[in-house]
């Protein structure tokens, strides 16, 4: 309540005082202009992880495409971890209340259960939850609930065997280190989950598992469409490369990871809280450089791999050229360009096809016989840095998820039954030897065949 004749000139003063407002606005303009720049190189930054297929699943790409299958009327259910922060930033909830989060003290679980209570608050919208790996073991108990009520919820486990977002916090505040927040088995270190999609069939609720960027939305689709509780077990696993950085790390080792895949490196060095440098092997300038920027090390592994192969006649010479290029040039050039301490190593990752070759891949033999003869060359000419090559056969890596699934499982499981150890390898099995050759001293031109048994049946 105001005199009216004052309130007025009370009005006119001020606008009399701010006669400058059109400057003000100007500037305001420009800076909202400047604003929208910061957004556009922003969207060229991020624009390639949206369409990026490779594997463990970019987290930026996992976003989109649960975004992507969620209905305008869908409720989505975040609950809180590492995944929560890319939901936040990448999907666009089409309506108020079509996105529902808890931040806060971060309750673990909320997502898990909350789902239901949307269903029973909104019967009529599909409901579904992203809830990590953690949280979801935390309160598994709901797979019976939805059955009992017969809630036709979606759980989008995110699977990355670790308390990841807790991890990150003991890495950033603890100087590297962690503490029961990565999920490894006791005697093996092999990275350790229940299987939660059979958890989920045990149960009585639908359970499948998804480990290929491309498969994920389809995946939420057929789960909503399904009309009946429904878990999707998102396998974020790791490959040789990566799992070797998560090994080195748990020993208390400085890690940098290097890869020409920016996006990528980005999601690991985060997950790790290692250094992250581009680099390409192919290119004799950006491995000279990725060396300089690291200084002496103590320990170099090479995992990269870029192959390309087909029917001896007819495969195409680019393809040849591209596959020694990354498999075998590649690692010649880490070797020339790293400085590693004396007493340091230098371990080489081939593969079984140097002693045991099958059709159509004959480059991929050639390549990986040639590294091995390259280490053994290296053992002499370096010392006293040691060279060992790894030589793995059948390992379940992200790399094999370009296969159609059915194959990829199909082969898999025969492989397994041939072996005499009755499974395939994962990147575990080949990280703690290569943790094994930097450790023994007395390991140099030596090239371990970790196969399973296959070269004995």
């Amino acid at each position: 309540m105001a005199d009216v004749r004052t309130f007025l000139r009370q009005i006119h003063a001020e606008l009399d005082r701010r006669a400058d407002l059109t400057k003000k606005a100007d500037a305001r303009k420009k800076w909202l202009a400047q604003i929208d720049t910061y957004r556009q190189e922003w969207d060229k930054f991020v624009a390639p992880g949206f369409s990026d297929d490779t594997t463990p699943i970019n987290p930026q790409r996992a976003a989109l495409e649960i975004d992507k299958a969620l209905p305008e009327n869908a409720i989505l259910v975040s609950d809180i971890g590492v995944h929560h922060n890319w939901l936040l930033s990448f999907c666009k909830p089409k309506r108020p209340d079509s996105l529902i989060g808890s931040m806060g003290f971060g309750p673990m679980g909320f997502g898990v259960a909350g789902v239901m209570g949307a269903k029973f608050a909104a019967p009529d919208r599909p409901c579904v939850s992203v809830c990590g790996d953690g949280a979801f073991f935390m309160h598994a108990n709901v797979l019976g609930t939805a059955v009992e009520y017969n809630l036709p919820v979606v759980w989008v486990v995110w699977n990355n065997y670790a308390y990841a977002s807790i991890r990150g916090l003991q890495r950033g505040y603890l100087g590297g280190r962690e503490l029961a927040t990565d999920f490894h088995d006791p005697t093996t270190g092999q990275r350790y989950n229940p299987d939660f999609a059979a958890m989920a069939r045990s149960c009585g609720v639908e359970g499948v598992r998804v480990d290929r960027a491309g498969d994920l939305g389809e995946a939420i689709r057929k789960g909503i469409a399904a009309n009946k509780p429904y878990l999707i077990d998102v396998d974020i696993a790791a490959g040789i490369g990566l799992s070797t950085a998560e090994m080195a790390k748990r020993e208390g080792a400085d890690v940098i990871i290097a890869s020409r895949n920016v996006e990528r490196l980005d999601a690991a060095a985060d997950k790790l809280n290692a250094i992250a440098i581009p680099a390409d092997v192919t290119s004799d300038d950006s491995v000279a450089k990725l060396f300089r920027a690291c200084g002496p090390v103590d320990h170099v592994v090479v995992t990269a791999a870029q192959l390309r192969t087909g029917p001896f006649k007819t495969v195409a010479m680019e393809d040849v050229r591209s596959t020694m290029e990354g498999k075998f040039w590649g690692a010649w050039r880490v070797a020339r360009s790293a400085e590693i301490r004396p007493g340091g190593s230098l371990t080489l990752v081939s593969g079984y096809l140097s002693i045991r070759p099958r059709p159509n891949s004959a480059i991929v033999s050639a390549a990986n016989g040639a590294l091995e003869s390259l280490a053994r060359a290296l053992a002499l000419e370096l010392a006293p840095v040691r060279v060992n090559t790894v030589s793995p056969g059948i390992i379940d890596t992200p790399i094999r998820a370009a296969m159609p699934e059915e194959a990829r499982r199909d082969m898999l499981a025969k492989t397994a039954a041939a072996l005499p150890v009755g499974r395939v390898g994962v990147g575990e099995d080949i990280a703690r030897q290569i943790l094994s050759f930097m450790a023994n001293g007395f390991a140099t031109g030596s090239i371990v065949y970790l196969d399973g048994g296959a070269l004995v049946t």
